[in-house]
């Protein structure tokens, strides 16, 4: 079985895309992990959370494998490989925010505002937007089982949004892209995707080592894994 490296997206922890991992695992072994941060004090800024997935990538004993990263962990993922490790053979990026992306504005005048004022307001409204992209049921549970103290909750939702707000490095990504290949994989049903369809598609009209794939499924794919998902990351994963 090949090896593949899963990057989380801004909840933290893989339990929140556990029908991606268990999809994945059918014919990879799946090496991931919490955020760096999740128990401990959230970190500020992408650096720390760069050292840390680093780190678990150059720990996989292996010659080579694919890395895939949802959402926020999508953003690590440009300056990941800039360090000796395992031969990184394919980057699937889920659900990233692109350059010029919608709501840049709004997270801007979000970092003008105190953090203490501003982490809670934008957890809840972030939480209450992801429940409505999957199983509100399931990742309300999955929150009460894994999530600690809801003030530092706030905090790294807080953090991490903003160290994205300029949208993924396309630069550094770029220059990745020139000796292996990328693919950016929305959700079909996800308003995100659908936002970005165009940018995402002039994007890659410019740079033909990229590819964009639209799949079924909603946001970071969702809580649900179906043949259709399947049968897409097939194809994606064997370079199709």
């Amino acid at each position: 079985m090949a090896d593949l490296l899963l990057i989380p997206g801004i909840g933290g922890h893989p339990h929140f895309h556990q029908a991606l991992v268990d999809g994945l695992s059918r014919h990879h072994r799946v090496h991931t992990a919490p955020h760096g941060d999740f128990f401990s004090q959230p970190f500020a800024g992408l650096a720390p959370h760069t050292a840390y997935w680093r780190a678990r990538l150059q720990a996989v004993e292996t010659d080579t494998l694919t890395v895939v990263a949802v959402s926020f962990g999508a953003h690590i993922v440009p300056g990941l490989l800039q360090a000796a490790g395992p031969a990184v053979r394919r980057i699937v990026l889920i659900s990233p925010w692109l350059p010029r992306m919608p709501g840049r504005l709004a997270l801007a005048l979000t970092g003008a505002v105190p953090e203490r004022i501003a982490a809670p307001w934008l957890a809840r409204r972030l939480m209450r937007w992801s429940e409505d992209t999957g199983d509100a049921a399931a990742i309300a549970q999955m929150r009460t089982a894994l999530y600690d103290d809801p003030g530092r909750v706030a905090v790294r939702w807080h953090r991490r949004l903003l160290a994205i707000r300029q949208g993924l490095d396309w630069t550094q990504l770029d220059r990745l892209a020139r000796t292996l290949p990328v693919d950016l994989v929305f959700g079909q049903a996800e308003m995100l995707g659908r936002l970005q369809r165009a940018p995402a598609d002039a994007l890659a009209a410019r740079h033909p080592h990229v590819r964009v794939r639209h799949v079924a499924g909603g946001h970071e794919i969702g809580q649900q894994w179906s043949p259709a998902l399947a049968a897409a990351f097939d194809a994606i994963l064997a370079g199709e």
